[in-house]
């Protein structure tokens, strides 16, 4: 089962919902891995209770090595922080990612949701969760 949650709309509580979603997820026993996309970084905070420079580049670590191509973007994995929460790990974001959006958006931005599934958003602000089996 996976579930993401975007919005362009800031303030509207993504973070917050994704969290709380891959909490009760983990509580649950499955086990969750939630994917911070938003450069701010929330997620990453609330779930690992680091902030600004002590949060570790993640994604954006992840996403550099696939933009530069070659042999090591092949072997790319995003690094899975673990949480203090049973079953949740984190794949952190970091404020370098904003740096890195406009070198991630497609060319054609994609506006309706019949497209969500086979394009980028218009934004990478957002969290996923992603809860496996327990």
């Amino acid at each position: 089962m996976r579930r993401v949650v975007f919005n362009q709309k800031g303030g509207v509580g993504k973070s917050s919902i994704a969290c709380n979603l891959a909490a009760i997820s983990a509580a649950q026993g499955y086990r969750t891995l939630l994917i911070d996309l938003d450069a701010q970084a929330n997620s990453s905070h609330y779930l690992s209770g680091k902030l600004g420079d002590d949060i570790p580049l993640g994604i954006a670590e992840f996403f550099v090595q696939v933009l530069e191509g070659g042999a090591s973007a092949r072997k790319a994995r995003p690094p899975i922080s673990p949480t203090p929460f049973a079953n949740l790990d984190l794949i952190t974001a970091s404020p370098a990612l904003a740096d890195l959006q406009p070198k991630l958006e497609p060319s054609t931005r994609s506006t309706s949701c019949a497209n969500c599934s086979r394009r980028w958003p218009r934004t990478t602000s957002g969290s996923t969760w992603i809860p496996r089996q327990r």
